[in-house]
């Protein structure tokens, strides 16, 4: 069964928990800390992401559609599709590169 989440996490710091299959749809995580959290089949519909953090967040599964992504850091997410990575980027999220990322794209530029 899925539980719905129904309060304003603006800011809170839900890093590192363990949040799969959470019913986050509709809900206001403005600025919230969710750095290495578990969100794979989390339902994010609609929820406003805007300046959050997500690095390092499991998002395999997740449910990121009408999410408001301004401002949202994400990176090393893993089970994140590179569709759903490129309407994140063009929603205003923010892509922060892996080292690995950085070092093959100064390989790529010599």
């Amino acid at each position: 069964m899925h539980s719905k989440i129904q309060a304003n996490l603006r800011g809170v710091n839900l890093s590192s928990l363990n949040l799969s299959h959470a019913d986050l749809s509709d809900t206001d995580l403005r600025d919230a800390k969710l750095s290495g959290a578990d969100l794979s089949g989390a339902d994010l519909s609609g929820a406003d992401l805007s300046g959050a953090s997500l690095i390092s967040a499991n998002l395999s599964h997740a449910n990121l559609s009408n999410a408001q992504v301004t401002g949202t850091r994400f990176g090393k997410n893993p089970g994140l599709l590179e569709q759903t990575k490129d309407n994140l980027i063009k929603g205003g999220g923010i892509w922060e590169p892996s080292i690995t990322e950085v070092l093959l794209a100064l390989i790529e530029l010599n």
